[in-house]
């Protein structure tokens, strides 16, 4: 889902890819599976692949050009957030009653969690939902939580993204948020069969354990949730 032509683009696909080549074990996997990445991410420059190559071998989490300037990594939302969020800004006569059924625990993990916060703090003293009090909530904020400064800089696309599902009437809070809570069970499910993997080739039979066990109780919370948002024919 990137633009490669887009310098900020390509900068981001390449810090996601990475960690993913840094733990194949396989030296010579690793350097042919960054040879492939390099390739597709169309990055030619000698000098920068081979500093990249550096931070892979070295285990650095971050390229040394990120140390040096003091880059913080790129805030990316889920799927599950971004319906989320269109569905919220886009639905006004909902909103209050999906808020209302939000447990903390639903959003508190999440890149968007500061503006979750913000939005219920401005429901519960019944003031108008904007952009410029939502900003000023979570600028309210920036001492206590890191990263606020970078959701700053993502909060006017929530507040654009128009949610497909926004012109339908058969949407009820409990099954809006139900939707929501499947989507991020399922998000970490497909998180758990990438780590897996990786264990599984590091030979670590502890972790592929404590993964299954994980994913089992993931598969039954899915099942019990599916029932409540299967009328409403959002593919999740």
């Amino acid at each position: 889902d990137r633009k490669l032509s887009n310098p900020a683009d390509k900068e981001a696909a390449i810090d996601e890819v990475l960690p993913y080549i840094r733990a194949v074990s396989s030296r010579i996997q690793k350097r042919e599976y960054f040879d492939i990445a390099m390739d597709s991410l169309r990055v030619g420059d000698v000098a920068l692949k081979r500093e990249l190559w550096q931070s892979i071998r070295t285990g650095a989490n971050r390229r040394p050009q990120d140390a040096r300037e003091g880059r913080r990594p790129v805030l990316k939302t889920s799927a599950a957030e971004e319906w989320f969020w269109g569905l919220i800004f886009s639905n006004d006569d909902l909103r209050p009653a999906i808020l209302a059924k939000l447990e903390p625990e639903d959003y508190r993990d999440l890149v968007t969690a500061p503006v979750f916060e913000a939005l219920l703090e401005l429901e519960r003293e019944k003031q108008e939902i904007n952009y410029d009090r939502i900003r000023l909530k979570v600028e309210g904020n920036v001492q206590k939580v890191e990263g606020n400064v970078q959701i700053l800089a993502i909060l006017p696309k929530l507040m654009m993204n128009e949610s497909m599902y926004a012109s339908q009437g058969d949407y009820t809070p409990e099954g809006c948020v139900n939707t929501f809570r499947l989507m991020r069970v399922q998000t970490r499910i497909d998180e758990i069969i990438h780590e897996s993997s990786r264990a599984e080739r590091e030979g670590d039979a502890e972790t592929m354990a404590k993964l299954t066990m994980e994913q089992i109780e993931l598969e039954k919370h899915k099942r019990a949730l599916a029932p409540t948002v299967d009328s409403m024919q959002i593919a999740y």
